[in-house]
């Protein structure tokens, strides 16, 4: 709420801990080369300020080609992103499975 309502010091906060969760992101980026960073969870409702201070460490500590090819945006899914996750890699796995020429599990078979 402070950050929304333009405190000066909670932004800085909000900022400073962005640049902290970057510079883990940033060595993330040098080792896995993601297109796109979402951020999710309580604190990503805060916007901008916590999104520049990821940018900001992206920048300074990942190799340039990987810091330039990371997007970072906001998650939009809210509390659904972890269920809709699951179910991606579960339909990922069924699909990787019948490409394989494999039957996928039936339900309630015990293996």
């Amino acid at each position: 709420e402070l950050v929304a309502d333009g405190d000066l010091a909670a932004t800085r906060v909000v900022n400073d801990a962005g640049r902290a969760v970057g510079r883990t992101l940033a060595d993330l980026c040098n080792h896995l080369n993601p297109a796109a960073i979402v951020v999710g969870g309580d604190l990503s409702a805060v916007g901008e300020p916590l999104l520049d201070g990821i940018r900001q460490a992206i920048d300074r500590y990942a190799l340039p080609g990987a810091a330039q090819a990371v997007e970072v945006r906001p998650g939009v899914l809210g509390e659904r992103a972890e269920v809709l996750g699951a179910l991606a890699v579960v339909i990922a796995d069924t699909d990787r499975l019948r490409s394989a020429g494999l039957a996928p599990l039936r339900t309630g078979a015990v293996r």
